[in-house]
């Protein structure tokens, strides 16, 4: 069995595998695969006869992120980069028994929340790969925090005890019933603009929040809890969903799952918030229309 040593060097994340001396590097597959480049998954770096060597961003294992609580959001958040994944190995004819699916040797930035995968092609591997039972590690792994919704983990659970086999689109429809907004960011995958994903290193460890006026964007390095109070005491900022806020006098219209903004961005509403989000809404265009 391969041995894994991790390593952090100029904000980036090193991952040496060491093969054992009975596997075998496919490099056909190898080749293949180094000459493509699919966000979520390690690079390859190095490769000797029996260790290859990966970089991507700077993270941690998994298994150390889930030993902290973890929100609704960000749980459905990993479930879906499981997903997205597993649809871009199809996509780029890649071979998903070579990933390893395993949540100690899975990574994640803890800011970005961006995981990355291992692609280790191997000779003659029999096995095929139980993303279910990958999932099912994360579910048992999981420490939710408290919040409204505790029964998420449950209903997730149920849901994927009933699938007979991994199911992509399945999977991916569940969690954009339980949180659209959480499908809308990884599918949207803006570099740099999303809060989600930058191609600039040292964001990973240096977060900033982005403002957009109308005229420009300026960034400010404090944290979202500490700069959402200074917009909240004005009636015009509104918090559609996590870790972003809009100003409604810059709203064109207001659907079932967005805010279209003046310059044609549309902003997620959170689907378990949607009714009060709505009413604050339209409580304050009402407000404004009889103000004049």
């Amino acid at each position: 069995m391969a041995k894994y040593k991790v390593k952090t060097r100029d904000c980036q994340l090193i991952v040496g595998v060491r093969l054992s001396l009975k596997e075998k590097i496919n490099v056909t597959q190898l080749d293949f695969f180094s000459n493509r480049y699919i966000r979520g998954l390690l690079k390859v770096k190095m490769i000797k006869k029996s260790h290859i060597e990966y970089y991507g961003p700077i993270g941690i294992s998994l298994y150390e992120r889930l030993k902290k609580p973890i929100s609704k959001y960000d749980f459905l958040f990993i479930m879906e980069q499981v997903v997205d994944t597993v649809q871009k190995l199809n996509a780029n004819s890649l071979i998903i028994n070579n990933v390893i699916f395993d949540i100690k040797n899975v990574f994640i930035n803890e800011i970005t929340k961006e995981l990355q995968f291992i692609y280790l092609p191997l000779e003659n591997v029999q096995k095929e790969t139980d993303i279910i039972g990958f999932m099912e590690q994360i579910i048992y792994a999981s420490k939710p925090q408290q919040e409204n919704d505790m029964e998420y983990v449950s209903r997730y659970v149920y849901f994927v005890k009933s699938l007979t086999k991994f199911d992509a689109n399945k999977i991916e429809k569940y969690i954009q019933n339980e949180d659209r907004s959480v499908v809308n960011t990884i599918k949207r995958r803006n570099v740099g603009q999303s809060g989600y994903i930058t191609d600039k290193p040292a964001d990973y460890y240096n977060h900033y929040i982005q403002i957009h006026t109308a005229n420009r964007m300026v960034k400010t390095y404090m944290s979202f809890a500490e700069f959402s109070p200074l917009l909240l005491k004005y009636k015009q900022f509104i918090s559609p969903y996590r870790n972003c806020m809009i100003n409604m006098d810059y709203v064109l219209q207001m659907d079932d799952h967005y805010f279209l903004m003046k310059d044609q961005v549309q902003i997620p509403i959170n689907r378990t918030r949607k009714a009060e989000i709505r009413q604050a809404y339209a409580d304050y265009s009402f407000k404004r229309l009889n103000e004049g």
